[in-house]
């Protein structure tokens, strides 16, 4: 089957609209891309106010418009005509300067290493040649630069939401036919692999879930479809949200491989800052800065959530980096770009709380945790050795911490280290639930 873009074409607004299906994704889809945005910005040290975006796909000019307003210097590119006179027409009225250029991702009249950021939002699943969109993209952007994408994955999940409810039941039906095909869908592996045949590294990726459950979203799509609620408030009841869950839609970004030539992206290296050579490139391991918290936070409860087992009162714990800082060193592990890979807090002084049961002359870890893509790259070990240096830099004799006995990959990772267990030290923290004690004595 065949993607009917036609839809695009249409010369009145479909897009702004409220009784219109696409108003849905202003209200539905870009606040949880604003989020993720928001949390790539803070990640690699930029700053919106400037920065050079190209969205291409732009249709209507609604996440265009998103951008344009944070400050960014947008381009929107698209092939509808139809679309970019809407898209027009509504930056104008609403005072916004964007540049709007008919186009194609296949071909994105825009000269090479001309962008600082890409955004490609519910394009991917589109487009006729996916290979040479990517390819496009990795040529625009500058070195280092970084693509913002979501797309649906391929599963029966989301042929069963994306496609039989929201275009064919005849009940909850809502989306013009064919506007999706399941055939275009795309696995995040698939994505990758076409990724890093561009030369672009995956940086991050994360699933996008609506805050209705599914019933209720059954309810909403079925009030739409019968004209009892507007597409656009359909949106807002049934907002994505960052989620674990990526059966249906995700989220991410992924980074143009190579030295940035002098660019303002690229922060540089600060005292105290410790580098290592990666597969993946420069890594350094450094204090986190108050404005990543928010970030660091997230990172640390989704890598423990995917781990399994921990209750979510503790994953809350955990995101709570500015609390932890205020008992601890929260340190970061970053990428060229500084791009947050993962994140240990080191504990130095015996009697703040976060030492757990740590003896007087030893250092403590607490929170080692790592992106999920960053896994299997060595960002671990150099977080844990970061904590290493820092004990034998204050003159300690060791490192103590706790771990969860089903986190064997971290358990091989201390001892790999010199870490032993401590078992006359291991904690009982609640009936049946124990932590293993690990010592590294110097």
């Amino acid at each position: 089957m065949v993607v009917d873009n036609s839809v695009y074409d249409t010369p009145r607004d479909i897009w702004w609209s409220p009784d219109q299906p696409l108003a849905s994704i202003r209200t539905s889809l870009n606040p949880a891309r604003l989020e993720y945005l928001n949390q790539v910005i803070v990640a690699n040290g930029l700053s919106t106010q400037g920065l050079r975006v190209l969205d291409v796909g732009c249709g209507g000019g609604l996440f265009a418009e998103e951008l344009a307003r944070l400050g960014c210097a947008v381009i929107g590119v698209d092939p509808s005509v139809g679309s970019l006179a809407t898209a027009r027409a509504h930056a104008r009225a609403g005072g916004l300067s964007i540049d709007y250029r008919l186009g194609s991702g296949e071909s994105l009249p825009c000269d090479a290493g001309s962008v600082d950021l890409v955004t490609c939002v519910d394009v991917f699943e589109h487009v006729t040649d996916l290979d040479r969109v990517i390819a496009e993209i990795a040529r625009v952007l500058r070195p280092c630069g970084i693509l913002l994408f979501d797309t649906i994955n391929r599963t029966r999940q989301s042929e069963l939401v994306m496609i039989r409810l929201a275009q064919q039941f005849p009940l909850t039906r809502w989306m013009p036919k064919d506007l999706h095909v399941a055939e275009k869908f795309i696995a995040p592996a698939d994505l990758t692999t076409i990724l890093d045949r561009a030369g672009l590294a995956l940086r991050g990726e994360t699933g996008m879930k609506p805050i209705a459950g599914p019933l209720q979203l059954l309810r909403l799509m079925s009030a739409v479809h019968r004209g009892r609620l507007t597409p656009e408030e359909f949106g807002r009841r049934s907002r994505m949200a960052l989620s674990p869950d990526t059966s249906i839609l995700y989220i991410g970004h992924a980074q143009k491989i190579g030295d940035d030539p002098g660019g303002s992206q690229a922060p540089s290296g600060r005292p105290g800052t410790m580098a290592a050579d990666t597969p993946e490139g420069r890594l350094v391991v450094r204090e986190a800065r108050p404005d990543e918290f928010e970030v660091i936070g997230a990172l640390a409860a989704n890598a423990y959530r995917a781990l399994g087992g921990e209750p979510e009162s503790y994953i809350e714990e955990i995101r709570q980096t500015a609390r932890r800082a205020s008992e601890a060193t929260v340190l970061v592990a970053v990428d060229l770009v500084g791009g947050i890979l993962g994140t240990v807090s080191y504990v130095g002084a015996p009697e703040v709380p976060a030492t757990e049961h740590q003896r007087v002359d030893e250092a403590g870890m607490r929170v080692l945790a790592v992106a999920p893509e960053a896994r299997g790259k060595g960002v671990g070990r150099e977080l844990v050795e970061a904590v290493i240096d820092r004990a034998r830099t204050e003159r300690l004799q060791g490192i103590g911490l706790f771990t969860r006995p089903s986190m064997q990959a971290a358990h091989r990772l201390y001892e790999s280290l010199g870490f032993v267990r401590d078992t006359a030290a291991d904690w009982q923290f609640a009936p049946h639930e124990w932590l293993w004690a690990y010592r590294l004595r110097f």
